[in-house]
């Protein structure tokens, strides 16, 4: 199945030293003689790295072409097949450089089940590398769409120039991509088209940071799609 846009196709030091830190004599900030410590003021969230709240515009997200009408379905071919498992950690070096970055925290209900590799790194086969968020583990004969019908989660990471910014996806959507921000980036989110049967149908965003072109796909609230991307971005 290409992986190019999912509307086609249709991530104090007390708190861990609890037992010492209470062992601490601490001074009582009404005690005479002793001043209160200021209260620091919350830490500025940098603009698009603050929890997700859905744009305003919700047309291009009602627009959809049923799947009786589509001319065709995704592959059913297995996740699993023709892909390389690598250890399921966080930030990770593929040989030639390309540094895997993973979400800082996972999605709500979901964990890291795996992280597959595609291609061999070379011009003619670059890297393609996928994180799959979910409850439970792939299946061995699990498809995209069975993966997205259980509420799966998918990150996506591929060197930067296949048409993956957030530009070159409002050009091929048009009205159906809304731009929004993840970190610093351009990105556009989509509601794609139905994958299979009408009640399965992604969410799904696009941004390039330059190096990498990124994608966060899945069948959950665009809120919980975008906040992945930024878990990703603003790092």
């Amino acid at each position: 199945m290409s992986h190019r846009w999912a509307a086609v196709v249709t991530y104090s030091m007390c708190i861990f030293l609890t037992a010492a830190c209470s062992a601490v004599p601490r001074e009582d900030p009404g005690a005479a003689g002793v001043a209160a410590s200021p209260t620091a003021a919350p830490a500025a969230v940098a603009a698009g790295c603050e929890p997700a709240v859905m744009p305003t515009v919700t047309k291009a997200f009602d627009a959809f072409t049923p799947a009786s009408q589509q001319r065709s379905q995704p592959s059913e071919v297995p996740i699993l097949e023709g892909k390389t498992r690598v250890a399921r950690v966080g930030d990770l070096a593929l040989a030639g450089g390309f540094s895997v970055k993973a979400p800082r925290a996972e999605p709500p209900g979901r964990q890291l089940q795996d992280v597959l590799v595609s291609g061999e790194g070379s011009a003619a086969e670059p890297y393609f590398v996928a994180l799959y968020y979910a409850a439970k583990p792939l299946g061995a004969s699990e498809s995209v769409r069975d993966f997205l019908a259980r509420d799966g989660i998918f990150v996506t990471q591929k060197y930067a120039g296949d048409a993956g910014t957030a530009d070159d996806v409002v050009s091929e959507l048009g009205d159906r991509a809304v731009r929004v921000k993840v970190g610093p980036y351009d990105a556009a989110l989509v509601h794609g088209d139905p994958i299979g049967s009408d009640d399965v149908r992604p969410y799904s965003l696009y941004w390039s940071d330059g190096t990498y072109d990124w994608s966060v796909i899945g069948r959950a609230a665009p809120e919980q799609v975008m906040d992945v991307g930024r878990s990703v971005a603003c790092r």
